[in-house]
Order: structure tokens, then sequence, then C-alpha cells
């Protein structure tokens, strides 16, 4: 019966150790990995309902899909571009795709509370397929914004948002506003594992501050649906940075499994010695 249950632990390690050599090898040779960081010509325009990308008139190519692009601190490494470097044969920002690849956000559609998630395909790289893999940024969630809906007075560097429920958050630095609007999905490259990211589009106001912004959308103070449909709105350039890596459950499994292969591999090796293995628990 003992000997049952050694072979059977055994076994386990083995499984273990398969799966996450299933998932590490093609994770480490091809998902995505980094910060793609975007910009855009076009700005932002920020209702209390909606959030707009405008048309990119830098981007590459320029059209009628493209409201993002690729800024120049994006480092991601994929199938096809180990290294990460911009410019480089498949990787980002390759010819006819440069400078500043573009990138459509959110189909050219305002993201609104009636946006269906998971959406697949949220940031879309102009040379998907031909300059470079397919890279597949899906929107899974749309953070929640302050709970403080009391933008006046505030200290800095604290926040609030607009009214409770909307997901941007105004926060106070220097004699100005830094809106930010967080996000988390999953990126793939349709080779390697799934990773997920975290994602934050911020704009700056630099001459209002949250409570000024918060006066121009309700003038009361107090934002309320009369508010809501009068639709008023603010235009603003913006960033976004999106920074994928392993998530923990993977990285635990990837562990364990290493672990299993290390300790078979020092007992093959003290019995091919002759020496007696060390008693070990698993």
């Amino acid at each position: 019966m003992k000997q049952g249950n050694k072979i059977s632990k055994k076994m386990g390690i083995l499984i273990l150790a398969a799966m996450a050599l299933a998932v590490f090898v093609p994770a480490a040779s091809a998902s995505v990995l980094g910060t793609l960081s975007t910009g855009s010509g076009g700005g932002m325009t920020i209702s209390l309902t909606s959030i707009t990308w405008n048309l990119d008139p830098g981007a590459n190519p320029s059209g009628a899909l493209w409201n993002g692009e690729v800024a120049n601190t994006t480092n991601i490494t994929f199938a096809g571009c180990p290294s990460g470097t911009l410019g480089t044969a498949g990787c980002l920002d390759v010819a006819p795709d440069a400078p500043n690849e573009a990138i459509e956000i959110n189909g050219n559609f305002p993201l609104t509370a009636s946006t269906v998630l998971p959406e697949d395909n949220f940031l879309v790289l102009a040379g998907n397929g031909t300059t470079h893999s397919v890279i597949d940024y899906s929107l899974i969630v749309v953070k929640p914004g302050s709970s403080n809906s009391n933008c006046a007075g505030l200290s800095q560097f604290a926040s609030c948002s607009l009214f409770a429920g909307s997901p941007i958050v105004l926060t106070l630095e220097g004699p100005g506003t830094v809106a930010s609007l967080g996000l988390f999905g999953r990126v793939s490259d349709g080779v390697g594992f799934a990773f997920g990211w975290n994602g934050t589009f911020s704009a700056t106001f630099p001459n209002e501050t949250p409570g000024q912004i918060q006066l121009d959308y309700c003038p009361s103070g107090t934002c309320g649906p009369a508010d809501l449909a009068r639709g008023t709105t603010k235009t603003t350039s913006y960033t976004g940075s999106f920074v994928s890596m392993p998530e923990p459950g993977t990285m635990i499994l990837i562990g364990v499994g290493l672990m299993g292969l290390t300790r078979r591999k020092k007992r093959n090796g003290a019995l091919r010695r002759g020496m007696a293995p060390r008693p070990t628990s698993i």
C-alpha cells in the first residue's frame, strides 16, 4: 500500500511538472510581456456618461479606423519579437506602420456603462498579422472610480470622482488635475499563454482643479439626471499604459512543477551514484 502511495505521489509530481512546462515553455518564448504605451494626436473626449477616443491624424496608417498610436516608451516581447525593440523586424512600429503604429481603441465606439464586457480586441494594432503577430488585448473589467464624490477643497494628490459610480478618478496635482481610467484584461499573441494586463488611460487638465471640473459638468456641485442629460464634454490629450505579466496562479503552477522536476533529478542522480536518496515528504 505504501509503495502504491509513493508511485501515486511520483506520478503527481511528474504531472505537475509536465503542466508547468506546457505553460512555461510557450510563455517564455512567445507570450506578450511588458508595457504597451499609447498616445494620440486626436485626444480623448469625456462626458459624464462616455469616453471617446478621437481619430488620430498622426498614426500610421492614418484614417477612419485609428484613434491611437504606439508611443516610443513601449517595450513588449511576444511571438516573433523576442527583443521587444520598436522598429525591429517582427516587432511593433515596423514600416509601413512606422513611426507611431496605429491602434484602434474600443472599435472606435465610445466606452459607456452599456459596453458589453468582456470585449475582445479592445486594442487592435495596425500591423496585426502583417508586420508582426496578431496581438489581442481583450478588456474584462473597467475598474471602479473613487468613493469620494466631493471634489471641492481636495488636498494635494487626493482624489474624487464626479459622481458615485463614475469610473474616472480625478486627482489634484499642483494647480491642475490628472484624470485616470483604470482597466484590466488579458492579452495573447495566439502562440503563448494569455496573460493578464493592467491598464490606465490618463489625461491632464493643467489649469483646472477637480472641483472646477466638477462644476463645469454639474453647476450645483452635485451631479444629477439633468447634468447627465445635458451632455457636457471636455476634450484633452491622453496617454495610455498597459502592463502585462504572468498571473499568480500561473507562477505557482510553474514553481511547483519545477520543484518536482528538481527533486526527481536529484533522486535519480543519487541512485546512479549508488547513494541512498534522502527521505522526502513528497
